[in-house]
C-alpha cells in the first residue's frame, strides 16, 4: 500500500486541481490520501473539511513543507508515501504505479504547462 501526501498553504486553485486529479486517478494502490493544511485560510480549510477522501492533519503554525513531511511520514505505516506540493496535477493514470514498480522515484516524469 501507499499514502499520497499533499502539502497545501492558501492556493484553494491549485489545492482543487491537485486533490481532483490524485481523485480521478485513485486505485487500489493507494490506500490513504493524507493532507496537511499548513495554516491555509478559512476558505481553504473549508475546502478541503469538506473533502471525503482525504484525510486531513491540520497545523496549528505553518510548519513548512519539511516540516509537514515529516509530519506525514511519521502518520504514515505504508510501504511506500509519495509526498506531493499542491501545485502538482497528475495526468497518467498508472503514475504512482511507474515509481513503485521501478521503486525510483525517475519513473515519473514531470511537465510544466
Amino acid at each position: 500500500m501507499c499514502d499520497g501526501q499533499a502539502d497545501l498553504i492558501q492556493q484553494i486553485a491549485r489545492v482543487r486541481a491537485c486533490l481532483e486529479s490524485l481523485y480521478l486517478f485513485l486505485d487500489k494502490t493507494v490506500d490513504t490520501i493524507v493532507v496537511i493544511n499548513d495554516c491555509s485560510d478559512a476558505f481553504t480549510t473549508a475546502y478541503l473539511r469538506s473533502l471525503d477522501f482525504i484525510v486531513l492533519k491540520e497545523n496549528t503554525e505553518n510548519l513548512g513543507f519539511s516540516g509537514s513531511a515529516n509530519k506525514g511520514l511519521l502518520s504514515s505505516s505504508a510501504d511506500y508515501v509519495c509526498l506531493m506540493n499542491s501545485d502538482i496535477v497528475v495526468t497518467d493514470p498508472d503514475w504512482l504505479n511507474k515509481m513503485i514498480v521501478h521503486d525510483d522515484p525517475q519513473g515519473c516524469e514531470t511537465r510544466i504547462l
